[in-house]
């Protein structure tokens, strides 16, 4: 038994175009044509403007002119800083040595090796891992200090 049935056409043809409408439930509230005071809205009539704008500063050429004086600002006196010297010529302590890593034939030289390394140990890991087996059994007298 089929639970789904296929809408068909009066010709017994399956009707395959999508539905010509769904509708939903109305959304519920007030619109501002319905409302007696209407509410006002901040941004209407209102330019956008970029926040950065209003904190970037303006340059005016020749602002000092509008402002009512006659030349630029000028630092009243320049500072210098002064290179500290030490009272003694640098010393170096340590002599820096070159080392030769080919010989007069033009051979590289091979030096002997910092360490050596060995593969892993093969073998058990674990409880009852032992190296030379597991230890045998040696009976002990607890009545030693009695005799």
């Amino acid at each position: 038994m089929c639970l789904f049935l296929a809408r068909r056409d009066a010709e017994g043809k399956v009707i395959l175009g999508p539905r010509n409408f769904t509708g939903k439930k109305t959304k519920l509230g007030h619109l501002d044509s319905v409302l007696l005071s209407k509410p006002s809205y901040v941004s209407i009539e209102d330019p956008f403007k970029h926040a950065i704008e209003k904190t970037l500063r303006d340059d005016v050429h020749d602002g000092h002119k509008k402002a009512g004086h006659e030349v630029a600002f000028k630092p009243a006196k320049l500072v210098k800083e002064k290179i500290y010297q030490a009272p003694y010529e640098h010393m170096n302590d340590r002599v820096e040595v070159k080392k030769e890593y080919r010989d007069a034939d033009g051979a590289v030289k091979t030096e002997p090796k910092n360490f050596y390394t060995w593969k892993p140990k093969m073998g058990k890991v674990g409880k009852r891992c032992f190296f030379n087996g597991q230890p045998e059994h040696i009976p002990d007298d607890y009545n030693w200090p009695k005799k």
